[in-house]
């Protein structure tokens, strides 16, 4: 969980540093989009990140869906 909070950040901060708008997510692991989307309580070892990946994504336009494997 925690791993695939780390790499959404970063691939966000990235998006931000070159001003990419507009920007889909899609990830297969259903835990960190129901935490982004506030739909499950986030744990408290994640709050900050999840804070600022919410953050960048209200910035930058971002929408981020679930896929299967």
């Amino acid at each position: 969980m925690e791993p695939e909070c780390l790499e959404m950040l970063d691939a966000l901060i990235t998006c931000k540093e070159r001003k990419l708008q507009d920007v889909l997510i899609e990830t297969d692991s259903l835990s960190p989009k129901n935490f982004i989307q506030r739909e499950w309580k986030v744990p408290w070892e994640l709050v900050e990140r999840i804070e600022e990946i919410r953050d960048i994504m209200l910035l930058i336009g971002t929408t981020i869906t679930h896929t299967y494997r």
